[in-house]
């Protein structure tokens, strides 16, 4: 008989064990005697009984653990590699410096967190980096530090990503790993444009560098978040499918600016135990937070969602089936004029050609012999958070060629002519595509239609007539003010999407106190804004190029060429911000706080438009005046009010710009409103 006390052999018949002095009456005991040659030590010091016991007792301590911690695969410590492109972001806007600049190490969990940069792809830093190396930076107590320094290398390149992303997992172990991507996207194109090369990263390189890194479908980066425009993709959710759990994006534009920050915020925040999804709603917050600084008005396209990246493959398998059942040759002029009117991603910039994935397939049901019921169900499960305040922006976007010319468009399918695993989706906008291009002119003369013009000039109709009502897609007015100093040269002072085709056939425009202008000073002339206004979707654009400066330094000393944003508070109109002026190859991104800025110049452009016979002549054959009136603002003075030509001096035109369902545009003629 065996004590459970103290495991004392007791076979003298007595009460109390003889090891531990306890009753043995009082115990559960065990009788059995045990095999004698269990209890020989092994050579290591234990017998095969002792090594059974310690093993069960370990595997049991295991599961408990595993219990308490909720079944956890990964420790609670997190690190985040920031692939961090300054390019004019930093040089031109310093915005990075501000957002490493709001990054508070004492709010961070250092022991459990490690953040690593790694940096280069810009002229000019305006903080504590080196813009002629590339190098790898940890986040201390003290702030950055330099760990590691490399020969300038092009940051489009996959080499440098998947150098970065080695090192880093070498060196700084963690139970979850996540990738940031921080500069300008480009849509299917790729991200990451490198300034000193003119390079990015293209879907391609991003697949080669993860797939020569120790991230793959048995270890998963827990999270990669796009910091950059329009990459939010079904294009490339399917390029990381395979290296991350969860993907983070913008379908649309993302907007930094040097007075407000995103990193701060989520970086300030973070919880060393957050997996990919928590990640991704803190990295959310942070930039719904930066727009609330940016656009107050809320006027902004935006947006942000996380995907689960597991279930990508039944989103591109369903809507492979779906696609499959849409005839083009059949719907033709139905498919071209919804996709003319969706609202497109980055419209700036047209060869982008994105737009909502669950819109397009909700438009194209009516044509399609597939049902929807299974790709919406599989679109649901993917995006499992999407945050935007684009009632048409359901977190998704896809790439339909469309607005970009020819060349744009085969750059483009070419790249898409690589993704295997949308081949049915890439034969239908393949097909789509050859439509148009193979598709003759209709040769509509729109120079002879019939117009009218309301007595007020609010509203001027044209007579379409019943082919070109069927061939119709959508249409752009123009309203000129001519220069009767240069009777050959006009100002456009409005310009506007929200044409209206009646059912009779009448296009109709929509000027009726859209017009602003600065309120007249005494012997002053007030300076009349050129608006650009655009709806698609839902999504409503009020713009006007200016010029912000120091007010009392003038135009030569610093200045920035902007996008003005045109707000409405009640009735009057007001600049509610401002937009870097993309360039031709990406959208910047770039907003400007006015408040920095004490003067607006609002210039006056005047182009040529009819050649000596008084015909227009084709847009690329407009002439700019050589020289033409800048109006000087005071910003604390500036007030701005909306009119209409009936409260307006001057002569005035307008002219119709309309597409067909072939995507070419032709001109009406110019037509006079109003003396």
């Amino acid at each position: 008989m065996y004590c459970t006390k103290c495991g004392k052999a007791n076979v003298d018949g007595s009460s109390f064990c003889s090891g531990c002095g306890q009753p043995l009456s009082n115990q559960t005991v065990v009788t059995q005697v045990p095999n004698i040659n269990n209890q020989v030590n092994s050579k290591n010091g234990f017998g095969k009984m002792q090594k059974g016991i310690i093993i069960g007792l370990l595997l049991l301590v295991i599961i408990l653990v595993t219990s308490l911690n909720g079944n956890k695969k990964k420790d609670d410590s997190q690190t985040i590699m920031v692939y961090l492109d300054g390019s004019n972001l930093e040089s031109e806007g310093s915005i990075v410096s501000a957002e490493l600049d709001a990054i508070d190490p004492d709010k961070i969990d250092l022991e459990n967190t490690h953040v690593l940069l790694y940096t280069g792809g810009t002229s000019e830093w305006h903080n504590f980096i080196s813009n002629d190396e590339n190098a790898i930076y940890e986040l201390t107590e003290d702030g950055f530090e330099k760990v590691k320094t490399y020969s300038k290398k092009n940051m489009g390149d996959a080499d440098t990503l998947s150098t970065f992303v080695n090192y880093v997992y070498d060196n700084y172990k963690a139970g979850h790993y996540s990738l940031m991507l921080y500069n300008h996207g480009a849509a299917i194109y790729g991200a990451i444009f490198d300034d000193f090369t003119d390079d990015n990263l293209s879907l391609n390189e991003f697949s080669e560098a993860l797939e020569n890194s120790p991230f793959n479908e048995e270890n998963k980066l827990d999270a990669v978040i796009f910091r950059t425009c329009l990459n939010g993709t079904l294009e490339v959710a399917n390029t990381f499918k395979d290296y991350a759990e969860y993907i983070i994006f913008s379908e649309e534009v993302t907007w930094g600016s040097s007075s407000t920050n995103i990193l701060g915020r989520f970086f300030n925040n973070l919880d060393p135990s957050s997996d990919g999804l928590d990640l991704g709603k803190k990295f959310i917050d942070a930039y719904k937070k930066q727009m609330e600084d940016i656009d107050p008005f809320d006027e902004k396209c935006t947006t942000y969602s996380i995907i689960d990246l597991s279930k990508i493959d039944k989103v591109t398998e369903e809507l492979n089936k779906f696609i499959e059942g849409v005839d083009i040759k059949k719907n033709y002029n139905e498919i071209s004029r919804l996709r003319n009117t969706m609202y497109q991603y980055g419209s700036d910039i047209s060869y982008f050609d994105t737009v909502d994935l669950y819109s397009l397939i909700t438009k194209l049901e009516p044509y399609s012999s597939k049902k929807i019921d299974s790709l919406e169900k599989a679109l649901d499960d993917a995006i499992v958070y999407n945050y935007s305040n684009h009632e048409k922006s359901n977190g998704l976007s896809v790439y339909f060629p469309y607005n970009g010319n020819d060349d744009e468009k085969k750059i483009m399918l070419s790249i898409y002519n690589k993704i295997d695993s949308l081949g049915k989706y890439r034969t239908f906008i393949n097909g789509f595509n050859n439509t148009i291009t193979s598709a003759q002119s209709y040769n509509f003369d729109f120079t002879k239609n019939q117009a009218s013009v309301e007595t007020s000039g609010k509203e001027v109709t044209i007579q379409l007539t019943k082919e070109q009502q069927e061939k119709y897609s959508s249409a752009v007015y123009l309203l000129f003010q001519r220069d009767l100093e240069h009777p050959n040269y006009y100002r456009i002072i409005y310009s506007a999407n929200d044409a209206k085709l009646s059912k009779d056939g009448k296009l109709s425009t929509n000027i009726g106190n859209n017009l602003v202008r600065e309120v007249a000073k005494p012997n002053e002339t007030p300076a009349t804004f050129s608006i650009t206004y655009r709806q698609n979707d839902g999504n409503k654009t009020r713009r006007s190029a200016g010029i912000l400066y120091d007010f009392e330094k003038g135009l030569l000393g610093t200045s920035e060429a902007v996008n003005l944003n045109i707000s409405y508070k009640g009735d009057e109109p007001v600049i509610s911000g401002g937009e870097k002026i993309s360039r031709d190859q990406r959208i910047d991104g770039i907003a400007y706080d006015i408040s920095k800025f004490t003067g607006l110049a609002v210039p006056a452009h005047e182009y040529k438009i009819l050649d000596k016979n008084g015909n227009l002549l084709p847009t690329s054959e407009w002439e700019d005046i050589p020289s033409y009136d800048v109006y000087l603002i005071k910003l604390k003075e500036m007030k701005l009010e909306r009119f209409s030509l009936d409260k307006a001096k001057g002569e005035y035109y307008v002219l119709f710009n309309i597409t067909d369902t072939n995507n070419e545009s032709k001109y009406s003629k110019l037509i006079k409103v109003g003396e």
